[in-house]
């Protein structure tokens, strides 16, 4: 199943420190398709692939507070969408 993973920076500085150093924190099991950064602003997407959705909440723990909003979205493809109506 893919996933956006929603995330806003509390705190830009030390957000960026912890990307730079560590990368975005999606760890064995959840594949990334897109890594996106809203131009201009502490925020942006990951759309990634799991079926184990539960290392998405690990993750998003992980990065949340004190420096990080996050927020995962189950989503499926306009030809699944299609398929599906």
């Amino acid at each position: 199943m893919m996933y956006i993973v929603q995330w806003k920076s509390k705190d830009p500085i030390a957000t960026a420190k912890k990307y730079v150093e560590k990368g975005h924190g999606i760890m064995a099991g959840v594949k990334v398709l897109q890594d996106l950064h809203v131009v201009g602003s502490p925020s942006g997407f990951l759309l990634v692939e799991t079926d184990q959705p539960e290392l998405l909440h690990k993750a998003a723990a992980a990065w949340g507070e004190p420096t990080m909003e996050c927020s995962v979205i189950p989503v499926i493809s306009g030809e699944q969408a299609k398929a599906a109506l």
